[in-house]
């Protein structure tokens, strides 16, 4: 059939790297996950959260990219503290301290 290779050729693409990692015919690239946030943006995210109690995820990640910081959402998000979401009684104890009256 013409068009396919010979087996010498096919064996010649099938060299490793050199650096023991697969197939000599692939281009290194950069690693799999970036690099995670580190210690300064944490603390950055965290101070702005602190300071601006009305802003979200998306006000800080505009505002950090605003200052050269491109940070994702949801690092964002992970990186501010968190709240409780019960900043008051819980209802039974409202109603139980009302129903008595």
């Amino acid at each position: 059939m013409p068009g396919l290779p010979a087996p010498v050729e096919l064996e010649a693409l099938a060299v490793p790297s050199e650096d023991g990692r697969g197939l000599g015919n692939d281009e290194a690239g950069p690693p799999a996950r970036p690099q995670l946030c580190d210690l300064e943006i944490r603390t950055l995210i965290r101070r702005m959260a602190r300071e601006n109690p009305t802003w979200g995820r998306r006000r800080i990640q505009a505002e950090l990219r605003f200052l050269g910081y491109e940070v994702a959402g949801l690092t964002v998000a992970k990186y501010m503290r968190r709240f409780s979401p019960r900043l008051s009684a819980p209802w039974r104890t409202f109603l139980e301290a009302h129903i008595r009256d």
